[in-house]
Protein backbone atom coordinates (compact mmCIF):
# COMPACT_ATOMS: atom_id res chain seq x y z
CA UNK A 1 0.00 0.00 0.00
CA UNK A 2 2.96 2.61 1.30
CA UNK A 3 4.55 1.82 -2.50
CA UNK A 4 1.51 2.17 -4.64
CA UNK A 5 1.04 5.64 -2.98
CA UNK A 6 4.50 6.62 -2.54
CA UNK A 7 4.79 5.59 -7.00
CA UNK A 8 1.68 8.22 -7.42
CA UNK A 9 2.61 10.76 -5.22
CA UNK A 10 6.19 10.54 -6.95
CA UNK A 11 4.45 10.77 -10.49
CA UNK A 12 1.94 13.69 -9.72
CA UNK A 13 5.20 15.49 -8.22
CA UNK A 14 7.06 14.56 -11.40
CA UNK A 15 4.12 15.28 -13.70
CA UNK A 16 4.11 19.16 -12.49
CA UNK A 17 7.58 19.38 -12.68
CA UNK A 18 7.01 18.42 -15.91
CA UNK A 19 4.78 21.41 -16.82
CA UNK A 20 6.50 23.42 -15.47
CA UNK A 21 10.10 22.96 -16.57
CA UNK A 22 9.17 20.87 -19.39
CA UNK A 23 11.63 18.48 -19.29
CA UNK A 24 11.20 14.55 -18.25
CA UNK A 25 14.57 14.29 -16.45
CA UNK A 26 12.26 16.00 -13.70
CA UNK A 27 9.61 13.18 -13.35
CA UNK A 28 12.62 10.61 -13.16
CA UNK A 29 14.08 12.86 -9.98
CA UNK A 30 10.80 13.08 -8.27
CA UNK A 31 10.67 9.32 -8.60
CA UNK A 32 14.00 8.45 -7.63
CA UNK A 33 13.19 10.86 -4.75
CA UNK A 34 10.43 9.22 -3.14
CA UNK A 35 11.82 5.74 -3.50
CA UNK A 36 14.96 6.29 -1.60
CA UNK A 37 12.79 8.53 0.95
CA UNK A 38 10.32 5.14 1.22
CA UNK A 39 13.24 2.90 1.54
CA UNK A 40 14.72 5.08 4.84
CA UNK A 41 11.37 5.34 6.35
CA UNK A 42 10.95 1.55 5.80
CA UNK A 43 14.85 0.84 7.32
CA UNK A 44 13.81 3.07 10.43
CA UNK A 45 10.42 1.61 11.20
CA UNK A 46 11.91 -1.93 10.51
CA UNK A 47 14.66 -0.94 12.93
CA UNK A 48 12.45 0.79 15.51
CA UNK A 49 9.95 -2.56 15.81
CA UNK A 50 13.06 -4.57 16.19
CA UNK A 51 14.86 -2.47 19.29
CA UNK A 52 11.70 -2.13 21.09
CA UNK A 53 11.16 -6.05 22.94
CA UNK A 54 8.07 -6.65 25.10
CA UNK A 55 9.06 -7.31 28.84
CA UNK A 56 6.40 -8.77 31.39
CA UNK A 57 5.21 -6.19 34.12
CA UNK A 58 7.29 -6.20 37.54
CA UNK A 59 4.05 -7.97 39.47
CA UNK A 60 4.41 -10.92 36.32
CA UNK A 61 8.19 -11.08 36.66
CA UNK A 62 7.95 -11.45 40.19
CA UNK A 63 5.85 -13.99 39.93
CA UNK A 64 7.57 -15.88 37.59
CA UNK A 65 10.53 -15.90 40.28
CA UNK A 66 8.40 -17.24 42.66
CA UNK A 67 7.48 -20.26 40.70
CA UNK A 68 11.00 -20.56 40.02
CA UNK A 69 11.07 -19.71 36.45
CA UNK A 70 13.38 -16.96 34.95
Amino acid sequence: MMVAMTGAAAIVVGAIGVLAFQTWLVLIVAVLAHAIASVFVLVYVGRTINENTDKPDPVTEARLEEEGSR
